[in-house]
């Protein structure tokens, strides 16, 4: 590969590496501010692990791995799947017939809110994943899917468990900011679905 080629991979690596999990690990940790039940639940499960994060240990912690999937259910950044083009000879799927070289693909954003999947789908709700259907993880579609799947997806998970318990685990007294509301949360479309204030907010409660 030429230079050009491969500064250009290496940018896109960048960015879908970092942009990806910052903004992600930003709606998680408001999320878990935004319900109590869940930030007890997690810092509860968070307490039998010392200070040294570590994959090792916090991937056995179900009730962590959970929040994170719910927070890439209702703010994963892939707002649109990869298309593709149906083959020669159409397909028909239900009672759509789809000719042959239409480009489809599907969206995410309405997949995670179909209510015929996920019961009360606009609810953060955490334990959904504790034990999900099959239909559930065949419409979890925040990393893509079949082959079409982000080969940085295991990467991704690890680093928002770590965001995510360090965050617990240095700032037990961290809460949202005044400036923190719904509207500055709010999903906004920007080649990527980002917070609309690009930032969560957080103030500590200093001990004395």
């Amino acid at each position: 590969m030429s230079r050009k080629v491969l500064r250009d991979e290496a940018g896109m690596f960048l960015l879908a590496g970092t942009i990806t999990t910052a903004f992600v690990g930003t709606y998680t940790v408001w999320a878990i501010n935004k319900h109590p039940a869940a930030r007890e639940k997690l810092a509860e499960e968070l307490k039998g692990i010392d200070w040294d994060l570590t994959e090792a240990k916090l991937s056995d912690l179900p009730y962590l791995t959970a929040v994170i999937r719910e927070s890439l259910r209702l703010y994963g950044l892939a707002s649109v799947g990869a298309p593709r083009v149906v083959p020669k000879g159409g397909r028909q799927l239900g009672p759509y017939f789809f000719p042959a070289g239409t480009v489809v693909t599907t969206f995410p954003y309405t997949v995670h809110r179909d209510p015929a999947v996920f019961k009360n789908p606009l609810a953060f709700e955490p334990e959904r994943w504790l034990n999900p259907t099959k239909e559930m993880e065949s419409a979890m579609l925040a990393f893509g899917g079949a082959s079409r799947v982000c080969i940085g997806r295991n990467l991704a998970m690890m680093e928002l468990r770590i965001i995510v318990a360090a965050m617990l685990k240095e700032c037990p007294n961290m809460s949202l900011a005044d400036s923190c509301t719904d509207e500055s949360m709010e999903l906004e479309e920007f080649g990527a679905l980002l917070p609309k204030a690009r930032r969560c907010e957080l103030q500590l409660k200093l001990e004395v």
